[in-house]
């Protein structure tokens, strides 16, 4: 199996768990494999170039990773396994992570056989690209437990992701809205209900994330790339204004307080935007 190499593209953007994220992937028992690291880009170009590079190694692989730096390999055999779940007829698997700040197992990390391709669009919000099967079949797991995500968020990061599963959930400036995803718009609010169940239990460092999803659905943040300069500003403003900051999660935690309430505010912002 090991004869079997594989190019790891790594999408880093301000991640703590980045320096993890590398020596988890340096202890696997699956060493056949070479990678790079793509940081600080717009989400769009950083993932244009993650595809364009993984399509110009097409004959140099056999398959292809992508990983987030705030990704962490659980075991040692991690990787192995997922080589293993390869046949002839696959070309594509998908494997749900357990998603920290959420406690839920959420899409997830995908691998790719070396002969799949990409075609861009002008879309800047769903970057990840439908891979062009050429006949081959796609995989979910979602009950092998191969990655963590984001165990170890900075506060950035954290306000970052609320940003991110606001955007994702509401799908906003999509021209003809029949291309909208309902259940990828489901996926994403779902992520914030489990963030706001766990603050509410007492992580409540998570209020962060509460915080940066609540200015994205009151249209304070405009749905743009979710760790811009203009979105760290207002951290920083944020973070140093105590008066400010201390309005803000008692609006956040009284804005998220009921589940029920929160696809109602999902529901109107995704089919009026």
């Amino acid at each position: 199996m090991n004869n079997k190499k594989i190019l790891i593209g790594i999408l880093r953007s301000k991640e703590n768990e980045f320096d993890i994220c590398l020596k988890k992937l340096k202890e696997q028992t699956y060493s056949n494999y070479n990678f790079f690291v793509i940081e600080n880009m717009p989400n769009k170009l950083a993932h244009d170039q993650l595809y364009t590079e993984f399509m110009s190694n097409s004959n140099n692989y056999h398959y292809f990773l992508k990983l987030d730096a705030d990704m962490v390999f659980v075991e040692n055999d991690s990787l192995k396994k997922m080589v293993a779940l390869f046949d002839q007829s696959i070309g594509h698997i998908m494997f749900y992570v357990n998603d920290i700040p959420s406690s839920l197992k959420t899409p997830g990390i995908q691998m790719f056989k070396s002969d799949i391709t990409w075609t861009f669009d002008n879309d800047s919000l769903r970057v990840d690209y439908a891979p062009n099967m050429n006949g081959l079949e796609s995989r979910i797991f979602s009950d092998i437990n191969v990655i963590d995500h984001m165990p170890m968020p900075s506060n950035f990061q954290l306000f970052s992701y609320g940003i991110h599963k606001a955007i994702k959930s509401i799908q906003p400036y999509i021209p003809n809205k029949t291309t909208k995803h309902l259940n990828k718009g489901l996926i994403h609010i779902s992520i914030i209900n489990g963030i706001s169940r766990n603050y509410l239990s007492g992580n409540h460092k998570l209020i962060w994330s509460l915080i940066g999803a609540m200015l994205v659905y009151k249209k304070v943040i405009e749905p743009i790339n979710y760790m811009s300069d203009v979105n760290l500003g207002i951290f920083k403003e944020i973070e140093n204004d105590k008066v400010n900051f201390d309005l803000l999660v008692s609006d956040a935690k009284n804005f998220w307080l009921n589940e029920i309430q929160n696809m109602f505010s999902w529901s109107r912002l995704f089919h009026s935007i």
